[in-house]
């Protein structure tokens, strides 16, 4: 949940006690203060006040389930997430190479066609995956970009070697 407020002046509410005094009122209004287990939310350290106000109030209604000992359950996405962008983080130089060199050719219409003629005639590749471009928030599409490089990993090594711009970006060997 993604919760924004605006007050009365047009100011926005960012205030842990405001946030979950808003949760506490949806709660309440669709009858599900006393049906509450957990809360699920990612680990950034501006929840915890939120989060513990949460379990306050509904401690006093005496309607959590092992005195809240399950209350606040952190998102296993978000911790996986977290370590896989420390992950990636050690690899940041060479997956800017990587990007930059797809997207040199996949700007092009004239350099994109040559690349797919050139994997298919001359090195075989079937060309049905085509170029996804790396979103930082989303971790499984650098999975996605690097497996689609390394699927054309020759092909690249052959355009790095005839096409100025490409040999410009492409990673080094040991890279």
């Amino acid at each position: 949940m993604t919760a924004h407020f605006v007050d009365s002046n047009w100011q926005c509410i960012s205030d842990a006690t405001c946030i979950s005094d808003e949760i506490i009122l949806f709660l309440q209004q669709w009858n599900l203060e006393h049906k509450l287990l957990t809360i699920t939310i990612d680990n950034a350290s501006y929840t915890v006040p939120m989060v513990n106000h949460i379990k306050r109030h509904v401690l006093a209604e005496n309607s959590l389930v092992g005195g809240g000992s399950f209350f606040h359950i952190r998102c296993c996405a978000h911790i996986v997430n977290l370590i896989v962008q420390t992950g990636l983080n050690s690899l940041a130089s060479i997956l800017n190479c990587v990007l930059n060199m797809v997207k040199c050719i996949d700007r092009s219409p004239v350099r994109r066609k040559k690349f797919f003629d050139v994997a298919e005639k001359n090195f075989k590749l079937q060309t049905n995956k085509k170029f996804r471009l790396d979103m930082p928030v989303r971790w499984n599409s650098t999975y996605l970009l690097i497996d689609c490089v390394l699927h054309y990993k020759d092909v690249f090594i052959y355009f790095g070697e005839r096409d100025f711009a490409v040999k410009y970006l492409a990673p080094q060997v040991e890279d």
